[in-house]
């Protein structure tokens, strides 16, 4: 169901099409965005006490891509813009329009949260091996085209670095 702002509730994980209701079990409760209340217990029984026992088709949020703000439980990559920081996973414990509030993983931080303004953080999903090899990689495919001082984009530099990096050349470190 594309229709679904789940921007307007990051928190949610499902939807109520028939109520128009955001949806979220932590632990053994299942809560309801209020819009005046915020997350409250639902007062009617049609729910039920789990999303299990929900007695509606519910809408699942579709996986994060991504896109926009990640919801909370996502377990992503953030970096600092402004601070110029790395790449660091992380899971987000809360996020809005304006601020992501994550844990940082096995890094220590005040009560165990680190909060940020969204607009100094780039978030991405966990990078898989095989995209973490491939941008390697393109680095080092680069950093081949200019110690041979070939320039990047001409064409045949970008394919014979390749090969070279191909063939198992590597940039060894002084010990």
């Amino acid at each position: 169901m594309s229709g679904i702002d789940w921007a307007s509730c990051p928190e949610a994980t499902h939807f109520d099409p028939v109520d128009q209701n955001f949806l979220r079990e932590i632990g053994e409760a299942l809560l309801l965005f209020n819009i005046k209340r915020g997350w409250t217990v639902p007062l009617h029984t049609v729910y039920g006490l789990r999303i299990d026992d929900c007695n509606r088709p519910l809408v699942k949020r579709p996986e994060w891509n991504g896109e926009g703000i990640p919801p909370a439980g996502t377990v992503c990559e953030l970096r600092n813009v402004a601070a110029e920081t790395e790449w660091s996973q992380a899971t987000v414990v809360f996020a809005s329009r304006n601020v992501i509030v994550w844990d940082w993983a096995g890094e220590p931080a005040i009560n165990g949260l680190c909060a940020s303004y969204a607009h100094a953080v780039e978030v991405r999903p966990v990078r898989t091996p095989e995209q973490i090899a491939a941008e390697e990689r393109s680095k080092s495919i680069a950093e081949i085209v200019k110690l041979v001082g070939w320039e990047y984009g001409v064409v045949g530099s970008d394919e014979a670095a390749a090969r070279i990096y191909d063939a198992g050349y590597r940039k060894q470190e002084a010990s």
